[in-house]
């Protein structure tokens, strides 16, 4: 496919085409004039106006442009209204899971997330306790890293869970599968500690392929560069891999890019989430 990264489909009933991309210049700014997102109250009573709108999020890579913490990000996602009068949304490019106050729009508290959460976050009562739940996993058509999380943000005190902090050995056997675009490559990755560093191998499908991984790991934190060849399209090339150990160390769950002659044009990009045998 000549366009990798963007939407393609077919025009039914006609003999044309549709290929739906972000219009861009340079430094990846947007073609239209700010504010890029926003979140917005209307009031319905009455005669329905808009009781506030505050920019929601920011670009990442435009943090530096003086100005820039008031274009907004491109966001996709929803927001959820506690009976506590706060505003949950998440749905940015800067990774943040965010809360607002109803009346006023003031943003009162922000998290950081591993990808960004194009989802809709959800609450729920367990002992007594509340909880925000959200669904991180990136996005395949934006620009931004590709996950696989759900995760659960609680207030502090008595009877709060206790965060898991305890750092996993890298080393062993996790089977699962990498994702780019359409592709699904079914994985077994080995990897032995080295010293400070990780080696071990890898085989996947889609193409077939087998390699050798060099690496190292930062607390649970993993960088692996994996050389590889497929014999099935008798090509060479190079996978990036950075991931994460979560659930015990039990998933490996991350961000991939494949280089070189078997990737596409540009490099294909994707996720994995592989678990321990």
């Amino acid at each position: 496919m000549a366009h990798p990264d963007v939407e393609v489909g077919a025009m039914n009933g006609s003999p044309y085409g549709l290929l739906r991309d972000v219009l861009r210049i340079h430094d990846l700014q947007l073609c239209t004039p700010p504010p890029w997102g926003t979140l917005a109250a209307l009031d319905l009573m009455g005669r329905p106006h808009v009781r506030w709108q505050t920019p929601l999020g920011t670009i990442p890579w435009l943090k530096s442009v003086p100005g820039s913490q008031a274009w907004g990000s491109v966001n996709l996602g929803g927001a959820m209204i506690t009976a506590g009068r706060l505003v949950f949304v998440a749905g940015t490019l800067d990774q943040r899971l965010r809360a607002f106050d109803e009346e006023t729009g003031a943003e009162l508290w922000r998290a950081p997330l591993p990808v960004s959460a194009h989802a809709l976050p959800m609450t729920y009562l367990a002992g007594g306790r509340q909880y925000v739940v959200i669904a991180a996993g990136g996005h395949d058509r934006l620009p931004s890293p590709i996950g696989d999380y759900l995760l659960a943000f609680t207030l502090p005190g008595p009877g709060a869970p206790v965060p898991d902090t305890a750092t996993y050995p890298a080393a062993g056997v996790f089977v699962g599968e990498m994702r780019s675009g359409a592709d699904r490559h079914a994985t077994t990755l080995t990897l032995r500690a080295e010293g400070d560093s990780l080696g071990g191998t890898i085989e996947f499908t889609v193409p077939a392929a087998t390699g050798t991984v060099t690496g190292r790991q930062a607390g649970d934190t993993l960088w692996l560069t994996i050389p590889f060849h497929s014999p099935e399209k008798r090509c060479d090339g190079t996978l990036g891999l950075r991931g994460e150990l979560a659930n015990g160390g039990r998933l490996l769950d991350g961000w991939l890019l494949f280089t070189g002659p078997c990737s596409g044009t540009p490099p294909d990009s994707g996720a994995l989430s592989l678990w321990r045998q």
